[in-house]
């Protein structure tokens, strides 16, 4: 469990987090490629700027986190709630997103081609 903990500026390139409690956790501008967040979930995550890309986030929950200018390309997201996030200005290149919940999500700006 991670609640609250700060990664901020950390590089965590295909670290497991399969299965942990991030609620409230500052992920912001960390270095997450390839990373595995299979089952996570955290409320309020904060994930500005932070790189995903070819990460696994599937059948997880990140309801209201913030994802500005965060470069999610070629990530996996299937089966997972992201319900009131925030995208803008993200990376969406060749993300799958099949089956997730997306309701209230701001997208603004955000890049969308290929997902």
């Amino acid at each position: 469990e991670l609640v609250g903990a700060s990664f901020a500026r950390a590089t965590m390139t295909s670290c497991k987090l399969g299965n942990v409690r991030l609620a409230g956790a500052d992920l912001s501008d960390a270095d997450l490629r390839k990373a595995d967040l299979q089952s996570a979930e955290g409320a309020d995550v904060t994930f500005v700027r932070a790189r995903l890309e070819g990460a696994i986030v599937s059948a997880s929950s990140f309801t209201r986190a913030t994802f500005s200018s965060a470069d999610l390309r070629d990530s996996r997201w299937e089966q997972t709630d992201l319900s009131d996030s925030v995208f803008t200005r993200c990376q969406f290149s060749r993300a799958a997103m099949a089956g997730s919940k997306l309701s209230r999500v701001e997208l603004s700006d955000a890049d969308l081609s290929d997902a």
